[in-house]
């Protein structure tokens, strides 16, 4: 079944193309599959995954991959795709990405995921994902426009629509939702949705506001939601609560980016959320004894393992200075 079904009345500019690969368990750096034409364009799928890499960490990178018939030096083909890994177990182990919106080009002419997903997760026996050696992958496809030619976008709502199959209810509002999507990125909702109860597709959810839930499907669904100050710490505590690990992830990116949440905040958030680059980067920002200082002595609730490492931290400033002008611009020596 399409990720975008019941196609109404975009059936028309919307098409699944369906791609097998074949002898996937001996894959070993990038596989490019054989062409599949719609709208007088060839589609292909690219694979990349390495050998070399440890067993632990090998990760399978997916890609769609443009290639216009009569392609000149300059074109460009506007789409929304998705794409999805077959599961022979069922639609709920389906692997499901996000949704895409991208202008190939030239100069880009494919679009996907690096690390999609881990190389066990695929091969491993019994994993429903290889049947007698062959893998298959589906995109679901719209082009939007390309040389002149427009025709309808996908937009958030019908995407949304479309891949929906079933419902949260969250302070008496409802958001459609991807139930496999999410259940694929969380063990805690694949438990939820179809160990604990299988077959039901309404949920309510009574932990969290409904912007959060919004903002926790906006990620996984169209890999696009705006974390702010508002919201980041709902949307931490949501992530830790499901194990959702893209919230965590697009979380920590706004902290590391943001000037406006303070660097003693920082430190706390990384402890609590587990958030180990973010406090890797707090900690490179303390360049000043007196501001080291200051954080020990107004936060007494800092967890052992971070007050170590500030201690440390501390050292290693001190011995830097040693008595001269530090980052700060004052003298600490013989305080």
């Amino acid at each position: 079944m399409s990720m975008l079904q019941p196609l109404k009345d975009l059936s028309a500019n919307i098409v699944t193309l369906v791609f097998n690969i074949y002898n996937f368990e001996h894959l070993d750096g990038s596989y490019t599959s054989d062409m599949k034409e719609h709208n007088g364009i060839h589609w292909c799928v690219r694979l990349q995954s390495n050998k070399t890499a440890k067993t632990q960490k090998r990760r399978v990178s997916i890609f769609l991959v443009c290639n216009p018939n009569n392609a000149g030096t300059e074109w460009s083909v506007t789409t929304s795709f998705g794409f999805r890994l077959m599961n022979s177990w069922g639609h709920s182990r389906n692997k499901i990405s996000s949704l895409f919106v991208h202008t190939f080009s030239a100069n880009e002419n494919s679009k996907g995921t690096n690390g999609f997903c881990a190389w066990d997760d695929l091969t491993a026996p019994n994993s429903g994902f290889l049947i007698d050696g062959i893998f298959t992958i589906e995109f679901d496809l719209n082009v939007s426009s390309f040389t002149g030619i427009q025709k309808e976008k996908i937009s958030k709502e019908i995407y949304d629509e479309f891949i929906a199959d079933g419902k949260l209810i969250v302070e008496e509002k409802t958001i459609n939702v991807c139930l496999a999507l999410l259940a694929d990125n969380s063990t805690v909702l694949y438990d939820k949705f179809y160990k604990e109860n299988p077959g039901q597709t309404t949920f309510e959810i009574f932990e969290f506001t409904h912007d959060a839930v919004l903002g926790m499907v906006s990620i996984l669904q169209m890999d696009a939601f705006d974390i702010t100050l508002c919201n980041y710490r709902e949307l931490l505590e949501l992530g830790q609560w499901y194990k959702i690990t893209p919230v965590m992830d697009k979380c920590e990116d706004f902290l590391l980016k943001t000037k406006r949440v303070s660097i003693d905040t920082k430190l706390k958030l990384s402890e609590t959320f587990q958030l180990h680059y973010l406090q890797f980067r707090a900690m490179e920002r303390i360049t000043c004894v007196e501001h080291l200082e200051r954080i020990l002595d107004e936060n007494f609730d800092i967890e052992e393992k971070t007050y170590e490492a500030l201690l440390e931290k501390m050292k290693l400033l001190k011995t830097q200075d040693d008595g001269d002008i530090c980052s700060c611009k004052r003298n600490h020596h013989n305080r």
